[in-house]
């Protein structure tokens, strides 16, 4: 396994003032109102950005979004990703970038252990519930996709992934190999940026400098540099650089991302893409969807 590489970072957690990359007006956020996407959200709204938010639920998104009435005039569509006949088609015809940010999440029981509400599995929502956005997306025509994953993924059966007996890993492993395909079938007509944070908190972002890496290798590597963790803020703003004019690296690219509080944050993204290419194993075309 390779070192983690110690290169750039963002600058604060203040969404980039850059404009978007060419041939991308409109952003739809799934799960908006979760605590990474409204961090997203809110990136791309504060910066001028034509941004959508799909959301399970309008009255949480009035509470978390301050979008008024929340409705589709508003940009807000309600729809669950386990249900995709609750998808809204028009959520996603007219966007040009869809910015997945949903996930299952555990809760612990009264005795210690650990589940998954019902219907809320890692395989309904990490699998199903994103392949699901990845269908209506290529048939909508968006054009780029951001799909927030986890590291971890590439060591299946780890304490995380088989908390709860969900195996939340293996379908995120899962459903980053299925949006990989279909941005590979569509004869560059799509293009992916997977990002797989480490541990995440929620504090200040824009505190230490992010680092790249790939297979997990953080996992093995981190130890006393205390790196197995990034602020929410850190990710969403990853996330919304990518879709950037000043992020061409960032096209089919698959990263782990974390932070390193020792050293100081650069706000150099174009050398934190260009970091994760150049070391990347995984050989894709970084051409532009056209």
């Amino acid at each position: 396994l390779r070192p983690p590489l110690e290169d750039p970072a963002t600058r604060d957690s203040s969404p980039p003032t850059h404009r978007l990359a060419p041939g991308i007006e409109i952003v739809l956020v799934s799960g908006a109102t979760g605590r990474t996407g409204s961090l997203a959200y809110f990136a791309l709204r504060s910066s001028g950005v034509s941004v959508r938010a799909l959301v399970r639920n309008a009255s949480k998104a009035r509470e978390v979004l301050d979008c008024g009435a929340c409705t589709e005039a508003e940009g807000i569509f309600v729809g669950d990703v386990t249900l995709p006949q609750t998808l809204p088609t028009s959520a996603f015809v007219g966007a040009d970038a869809l910015l997945v940010t949903t996930g299952s999440f555990p809760y612990q029981l009264p005795n210690g252990s650990w589940s998954y509400p019902s219907g809320g599995f890692p395989v309904d929502v990490d699998f199903h519930g994103c392949n699901a956005q990845v269908a209506l997306a290529r048939n909508s025509g968006v054009r780029r996709i951001v799909l927030i994953s986890s590291m971890g993924t590439t060591q299946p059966g780890s304490f995380l992934d088989r908390l709860g007996g969900g195996f939340a890993l293996m379908y995120k492993l899962a459903s980053e190999a299925h949006l990989m395909s279909v941005v590979g079938a569509s004869r560059k007509k799509m293009a992916f940026t997977i990002i797989k944070p480490a541990g995440l908190l929620d504090a200040k972002g824009g505190k230490a400098a992010l680092i790249v890496g790939h297979d997990d290798v953080f996992i093995d590597k981190c130890g006393a540099n205390n790196c197995m963790a990034i602020p929410r803020e850190d990710v969403a703003a990853t996330a919304v650089a990518a879709l950037t004019e000043f992020a061409p690296d960032s096209y089919n690219l698959r990263l782990d991302l974390s932070a390193d509080y020792s050293r100081v944050p650069t706000g150099d993204w174009a050398a934190l893409f260009k970091t994760a290419r150049d070391t990347s194993q995984l050989v894709l075309d970084a051409t532009p969807a056209t």
